[in-house]
């Protein structure tokens, strides 16, 4: 099956079965259509009771009836049935096309496993038949949210061949200090791949009732979290994934922090502490209302965060200004204001640069691994080992 959420696009190859096989043919990731290839006998597959295949064909044919290189449009099972197409290439395999969402393909390639067909992943196949490289370039694209990301895993798997390509001819010349200064280009840019197939982490957080919950709200423009003027509504972690500029962004709405918190908000405040710890950039928020002095602004590590003064409308017009304090940034979720300068600054933030076309980008653990492995190749002047990680990466 497709492989899961909480997994790296990477996984390692295996055999071929030569067993007959249910093989999902299409990458992990909702599309248009999913495609299934059965491998096996499909004399005996089609005409043995025990073998029989939930397919009723339009043409109330059984699949057993129908000529080779016919394609066929039916329903697959009942309660409710999915409509499928099945085209039939040859006497020893079938392609079932359907849905191409999860649910779908998951049904069908059970009730195939139930036949004795030996499931076989989409990546293994593409592993064996395109190597490791071409694969991972592919199943992270398959998780790519935005055409950004994925514009620029597309240009992967060029990349990577060419900078292994030219990092062998670098060390073959003797330029050690050049090819040194080309690794270190790539690795600045392990922190944004990462990204490209799993979206950033932005934690609100501040005291209860400052208007975390509407400030998420109004960032996606829709309700995603209740709203209510008690303190400690949120008690629970609220995420809800979005886009900035082009990047993939998921908000975490976490429980307000105060000291002497009970039962279920003490808990909610323990959460919003782990959410914290593992965030790529927290929004600070502070209430304009109860706003004392700069300092409430500037303990935030300026790297990491951003000071966001939310109930901007509740302050009075002579002693407004866009920027109070330097660094942070005055909105209202209410009535909409500063809310597109604070995305432009969340951005800004996760991504101050944009790397150019064709740049490399490694997204892969493995990879930021190979790189790291070519730097002290490099260090100490060594060919084979360049030549040699440079054949794994390949692979």
């Amino acid at each position: 099956m497709p492989l899961r959420d909480s997994e790296s696009p990477h996984c390692d190859a295996h055999s071929t079965a030569t067993a007959p096989s249910a093989a999902l043919w299409t990458p992990q990731g909702r599309g248009a259509v999913a495609t299934i290839k059965v491998r096996a006998d499909l004399s005996t597959l089609l005409t043995t009771p025990e073998h029989s295949i939930p397919f009723r064909a339009a043409n109330r044919k059984s699949l057993r009836d129908q000529s080779s290189g016919r394609i066929v449009f039916g329903y697959w099972g009942t309660d409710p049935s999915e409509e499928v197409v099945i085209c039939r290439p040859s006497d020893q395999e079938f392609e079932i096309h359907c849905h191409g969402g999860l649910a779908a393909a998951r049904r069908i390639m059970g009730d195939l496993a139930a036949l004795q067909l030996s499931p076989l992943d989409w990546d293994i196949q593409s592993r064996q038949a395109a190597g490791n490289l071409t694969t991972d370039c592919q199943l992270a694209l398959t998780k790519a949210t935005t055409l950004q990301t994925a514009s620029i895993l597309l240009d992967q798997e060029a990349a990577w061949r060419e900078f292994t390509e030219s990092s062998v001819l670098a060390a073959i010349a003797g330029q050690w200090r050049e090819l040194s200064a080309e690794i270190k280009h790539a690795l600045s840019w392990q922190d944004l791949g990462k990204h490209l197939w799993e979206p950033f982490r932005v934690v609100l957080t501040g005291r209860p009732n400052v208007g975390k919950s509407a400030l998420l709200n109004a960032l996606v423009g829709y309700q995603r979290s209740v709203v209510f003027d008690q303190p400690g509504t949120t008690r629970d972690v609220v995420t809800v994934e979005t886009a900035f500029e082009g990047w993939p962004v998921r908000l975490i709405d976490t429980a307000g922090l105060r000291d002497n918190a009970l039962g279920l908000e003490a808990a909610g405040i323990e959460l919003a502490y782990a959410q914290l710890a593992d965030a790529d950039l927290v929004l600070q928020v502070i209430d304009a209302t109860e706003l004392q002095d700069s300092r409430d602004v500037t303990a935030a590590d300026g790297t990491k965060s951003i000071v966001v003064i939310n109930k901007f409308d509740l302050v009075p017009a002579n002693s407004q200004s866009d920027r109070p304090h330097s660094g942070a940034i005055s909105v209202s979720a209410k009535t909409g204001f500063g809310i597109e300068l604070l995305i432009a600054e969340i951005a800004a933030k996760l991504v101050p640069v944009c790397p150019d076309g064709g740049t490399l980008v490694p997204f892969l653990d493995d990879q930021i691994g190979w790189l790291h492995g070519l730097a002290e190749a490099v260090e100490r002047q060594s060919l084979q080992e360049i030549r040699d990680i440079c054949d794994q990466i390949l692979r």
